[in-house]
């Protein structure tokens, strides 16, 4: 009977703090789970099992807020595209869609569509991922994107460039990514930007060679370095020093770019 009367007044107790400082109990919470967000996605790309970990971790802790959820499952399914676990990516983009959708939160829906045509593009399914492609720019004219999400239309652009890299040549995807690069560029809202821009850079740089302009692509290689530095992408550094490398080959600088392979 005590035992009752203690968990009572506990709870009690409780209820009364909640009742006086609600605004500040709730948001301690939302800036604990803003924290554990950032943790997760600044360590996608050097460590992506530790982001999944956290993902699903923060999405166990989101009940009560569904935005923060298709973050934390998009974190996740960027992971395992990050290892290239393709199923595992679908599984967790469109329950990041679903959510979005039943939530009617648009900005969270644009972001889930960009994502899932991505893995489309990266399995060779270029008609699915354009379809998805559309659907997130006609959602987003009849919905526009506040300032801070605007890196959304550089995810759109990025993807179609790579699509039409994959069908037609970089002729035609260069300028898709030049546009994708310059909204991450603007819209640096947080450390994954960085890694957008990284990314956008190398493949600029991949289409600059392709097309021998060589003094372009190593400039834009040393960029993406530059930003993949920012939140320690090690894959992303040794693709662009990889990069790098191609372009002292070409120029007759093997033992510089021998060199350069061995740190990569």
């Amino acid at each position: 009977m005590k035992t009752q009367q203690y968990i009572c007044r506990v709870c009690l107790g409780l209820g009364l703090l909640l009742a006086i400082f609600p605004t500040q109990f709730f948001a301690q919470t939302q800036s604990s789970l803003d924290s554990l967000r950032s943790e997760a996605t600044v360590v996608v790309y050097s460590n992506p099992e530790l982001a999944i970990s956290k993902g699903l971790k923060l999405y166990a802790l989101s009940k009560n807020n569904r935005s923060t959820q298709v973050s934390a499952l998009i974190i996740v399914a960027n992971g395992y595209a990050v290892l290239k676990n393709h199923d595992k990516v679908l599984e967790y983009a469109f329950k990041a869609d679903s959510i979005a959708e039943k939530s009617k939160n648009f900005a969270d829906h644009i972001r889930a569509l960009g994502f899932i045509a991505g893995e489309y593009q990266r399995l060779g399914l270029s008609d699915k991922a354009l379809n998805y492609l559309d659907e997130a720019y006609d959602t987003s004219l009849r919905h526009p994107l506040p300032d801070s999400l605007k890196f959304l239309q550089g995810n759109i652009l990025f993807v179609k460039g790579l699509i039409q890299m994959d069908n037609l040549g970089c002729e035609y995807a260069l300028e898709y990514f030049k546009q994708a690069e310059k909204v991450f560029k603007n819209n640096i809202s947080s450390d994954a930007i960085n890694a957008s821009v990284a990314i956008a850079s190398n493949k600029i740089a991949d289409c600059n060679f392709e097309m021998k302009d060589y003094k372009s692509a190593k400039r834009n290689y040393e960029q993406s370095i530059a930003y993949a530095k920012k939140i320690d992408a090690v894959k992303n550094i040794a693709y662009s020093e990889l990069g790098l490398a191609n372009i002292l080959s070409i120029e007759g600088r093997i033992e510089q770019a021998v060199a350069l392979l061995e740190k990569a």
